[in-house]
């Protein structure tokens, strides 16, 4: 029975070491990295900037970029920047976001604030040739939280969501066009 013992409480104690370094490793490399980084991602589509602007401010659309959301809602309080509000499958409020710059037909701003990170989504478009729009999503966050610095900065780049989104928004237009048989 001793050596079972033994190999138990060993076993223990490396699963104990282990552990602690997963979460001491990734903290002190987040203590390294700059607390803010910019993901970004960019496409052009053939199609007026009005166009494009049009189909990133009907929220309507946010539900075929972003799978499990039920509806989107705008509040607006005076002297505030307006709130976008997003729910989820039960109806409880999961994300919120505030529309801070807005130039119409060029730029959408919005930030999402939590205790860990703010994250700035920026929608710009510009001009290209030929009625074409080059749409550009950038991402910047700032991380307040060492180990959540680490996860997002090499985990969780979350490209998924700007490249998704740029996906959706190229299939609306081409299906707007297929449906129309028509330049948009």
């Amino acid at each position: 029975m001793i050596p079972l013992q033994t190999s138990l409480i060993s076993y223990l104690i490396l699963s104990f070491v282990i552990l602690m370094l997963l979460l001491l490793v990734p903290t002190l490399i987040g203590f390294t990295i700059p607390s803010s980084f910019t993901f970004k991602k960019s496409r052009t589509i053939n199609a007026s900037r009005e166009v494009v602007f049009f189909i990133l401010t009907n929220y309507k659309n946010f539900s075929k970029w972003k799978k499990k959301l039920k509806f989107v809602d705008i509040k607006t309080k005076d002297d505030e920047h307006p709130t976008l509000i997003e729910y989820y499958g039960n109806g409880r409020k999961k994300e919120k976001y505030n529309i801070v710059n807005y130039v119409e037909n060029n730029l959408i701003s919005l930030v999402k604030t939590s205790k860990d990170y703010t994250s700035l989504w920026s929608f710009e478009l510009k001009d290209n040739a030929q009625n074409q729009t080059t749409l550009t999503i950038k991402e910047t966050v700032y991380v307040y939280n060492p180990y959540l610095r680490f996860m997002i900065r090499f985990l969780f780049k979350d490209d998924y969501d700007k490249k998704n989104i740029l996906n959706i928004v190229t299939k609306i237009i081409n299906d707007k066009r297929s449906k129309n048989n028509a330049q948009i």
